[in-house]
């Protein structure tokens, strides 16, 4: 009888103890998966934050560019916005105020 009780205890320990592995694998499962979608977001987080900046140093360079540009035309003149040439503006996001400063904009 006594070992019988004795047989049982330890089974519901197991039982127990088998329950508390689970729970801490199911755990140490979640801070992983979380762990690894911060680390993406920031990922992200940071592409993105290098796009913005492209584009606004290539917003700024060409707005840089069109107040060096003689605007002294006559008002009668057939020269439109759309025919200014921006032929010498790098490509949005490809860093052009340090392009503009290398050629002496």
């Amino acid at each position: 009888m006594l070992e019988a009780k004795l047989a049982e205890i330890q089974s519901k320990a197991g039982k127990a103890e088998d329950k508390w592995e689970a729970r801490v694998r199911e755990y140490e499962n979640r801070l992983r998966v979380a762990g690894e979608k911060i680390k993406t977001e920031k990922q992200g987080g940071k592409e993105r934050a290098l796009q913005l900046e492209g584009q606004v140093r290539w917003v700024f360079c060409f707005f840089f560019s069109l107040s060096s540009f003689p605007m002294n035309f006559p008002a009668s003149s057939s020269m439109q916005l759309s025919r200014l040439d921006i032929s010498h503006l790098p490509e949005p996001g490809a860093g052009c105020v340090r392009n503009a400063n290398k050629q002496g904009a």
